[in-house]
């Protein structure tokens, strides 16, 4: 998948940055036009099928209060995977993470 394709959502979804790009996905801060809140989307290109399933499947399956929601997942126009999460405002888990170390560092 390249970085500079902008992938077309449903017209509920509006791409908002793009937060990261690897070999199998791109990553978008997205607002949710019928919930009024911003999500994740991660986007598989059609050559990474199998981890879309993958993960789509351990995502679903997850529930527990420390882990972010697998919200939905659906197929793009184009033929590419999509799963939408909860989007954790205060960045990735590695911040999230390194923000707590400084907060409890300081008592």
């Amino acid at each position: 998948m390249i970085a500079e394709k902008i992938p077309l959502l449903p017209l509920r979804y509006q791409l908002q940055d793009q937060l990261s790009a690897g070999q199998s996905a791109l990553v978008f801060k997205v607002w949710d036009n019928n919930t009024q809140q911003i999500v994740l989307a991660k986007i598989f290109s059609n050559d990474h099928q199998r981890a879309y399933r993958r993960e789509a499947a351990a995502a679903l399956a997850l529930k527990h209060d420390h882990v972010i929601s697998c919200l939905d997942t659906f197929y793009l126009e184009t033929g590419e995977a999509c799963i939408l999460y909860e989007f954790l405002k205060d960045g990735s888990l590695n911040n999230y993470i390194k923000l707590f170390h400084i907060i409890f560092s300081l008592f």
